[in-house]
């Protein structure tokens, strides 16, 4: 249980200091007036009623580039509940839904978070683990490939708004996993809209300022 919450302490400090350092270059680049955002975290089941409280047919951005193909089984089991409810959607996925049906469009990008993951694992299984100078030399090489991440994740969620221009459309909700919701910030930013966000292990920290804190709003 030490080591498992060693390698707890270190994924949260990596993703935190990555976080920082690319919200800090998008802020930098966007003069833009930052608006209250409304937020909220959710169990998978209460989303489509969040949405459904909304009103009429929206247009709902399922953004999940970093992912795991447990974490779909919930994100594409909501993909399905919205698109019967009338919802056009867009969906954003390392990996393909294999949905094909009205009012959807779906991109799929590199399966990043594998990589990573990769990293990690490979230390975990060749190395002595339970050192903790062992995990500490990873936060530079881990710091390093997330950072350079960060950069192509920014050309991602450009060309989802460019697509989503193209199409005369807006998005009336963006929809994204809590512990992975520094890799949207560039959305944010372009659509100012409500976030719903997702978290498929349970409890869920809020890492960005645009997710609020639902304990002491």
């Amino acid at each position: 249980m030490g080591t498992l919450r060693c390698w707890k302490l270190f994924i949260i400090s990596i993703v935190l200091f990555a976080k920082d350092t690319a919200q800090n270059e998008v802020e930098k680049g966007n003069q833009n007036v930052i608006h209250e955002v409304e937020s909220d975290v959710l169990p998978t089941s209460a989303v489509i009623e969040e949405v459904e409280r909304i009103g009429e047919q929206k247009h709902i951005l399922i953004f999940h580039p970093w992912s795991t193909r447990s974490h779909m089984m919930q994100q594409t089991a909501l993909l399905k509940g919205l698109l019967a409810k009338g919802h056009l959607v867009t969906g954003v996925f390392p990996f393909a839904t294999n949905i094909e049906e009205a009012g959807y469009t779906e991109f799929v990008v590199e399966d990043v978070f594998s990589t990573i993951m990769k990293t990690m694992t490979d230390s975990m299984m060749n190395q002595d683990s339970t050192r903790i100078w062992t995990w500490l030399s990873l936060i530079p090489t881990m710091t390093r490939k997330m950072n350079s991440k960060f950069k192509d994740m920014k050309s991602i969620q450009e060309m989802v708004i460019q697509d989503i221009t193209s199409r005369n459309l807006s998005v009336d909700a963006i929809i994204l996993t809590s512990q992975f919701s520094f890799t949207g910030i560039t959305l944010f930013y372009h659509y100012q809209c409500p976030i719903i966000s997702m978290s498929p292990p349970g409890w869920a920290s809020r890492i960005t300022k645009f997710m609020g804190n639902s304990e002491n709003p």
